[in-house]
C-alpha cells in the first residue's frame, strides 16, 4: 500500500519536472525513496521508464511483492505451528497414559464388559490396552497436524516464490 502510494507520488513529481537539471537533482534527492521501492534510478532514462512508461508494471510488481511477503508470513506461521505440534507429539510420546486416555478407554469398555465376575476380570487389562491405543491415536493426531501445517507452509512458500518469479520477469521485460 505505502509503496504504491510512494510510486504514484514520485511518478507525479517526475511528470511535473520541466528541465533536465531539475530531473537530475530530483533523482539525487529521491535516492532513499527509490531504495525503499527496491528500484534503481541512475539517470533520466531509468526515471522515464519507471515513472512514465511502465508505472502500471511497477504497481503490479509492488502488489505482487506485497502478496509474496504475505505468503511468506503465512508460510512462517504454518512452519511454526508444525514445529509446535511436533514438539507436543514428542512430549506426549515421552509421557505415560493421560487421564483422558484412560477415561476414553474406560467409557469405551462400559458397554462391552457385561456383568458378573468373569466379565469384569478382563476389564482392567482391556482398558489398559484401549488406553494405550487411545494414546497412540492422540500422538498420531498431533503428528498429522504437524504434517498438515508443514504442507500448508510449503504451499505458501511455493506461492511466494512463484509470485516473486513472475513479478521479476515482468519487471525485467519492462526494462
Amino acid at each position: 500500500g505505502n509503496n504504491i502510494t510512494t510510486l504514484k507520488k514520485l511518478s507525479q513529481e517526475w511528470k511535473n519536472l520541466s528541465t533536465q537539471k531539475e530531473q537530475l537533482q530530483w533523482i539525487k534527492d529521491n535516492k532513499s525513496e527509490f531504495d525503499k521501492l527496491d528500484v534503481s534510478v541512475r539517470n533520466v532514462t531509468d526515471a522515464e521508464n519507471i515513472f512514465v512508461d511502465n508505472t502500471d508494471v511497477m504497481v503490479a510488481a509492488l502488489k505482487a511483492r506485497a502478496k509474496a511477503a504475505a505468503a511468506m508470513k503465512l508460510a512462517a506461521d504454518n512452519y511454526e505451528k508444525a514445529l509446535i505440534k511436533e514438539a507436543e507429539a514428542e512430549a506426549e510420546a515421552a509421557k505415560g497414559l493421560s487421564t483422558s486416555d484412560r477415561a476414553k478407554a474406560g467409557i469405551a469398555n462400559i458397554s462391552t464388559t457385561g456383568t458378573g465376575p468373569a466379565a469384569g476380570a478382563n476389564t482392567g487389562a482391556q482398558i489398559q490396552k484401549d488406553a494405550e491405543k487411545q494414546r497412540k491415536r492422540r500422538i498420531q493426531g498431533l503428528k498429522d497436524e504437524a504434517k498438515a501445517a508443514e504442507a500448508t507452509a510449503d504451499q505458501y512458500f511455493n506461492m511466494a516464490a512463484a509470485i516473486t518469479k513472475e513479478s521479476n520477469a515482468a519487471l525485467k521485460a519492462a526494462g
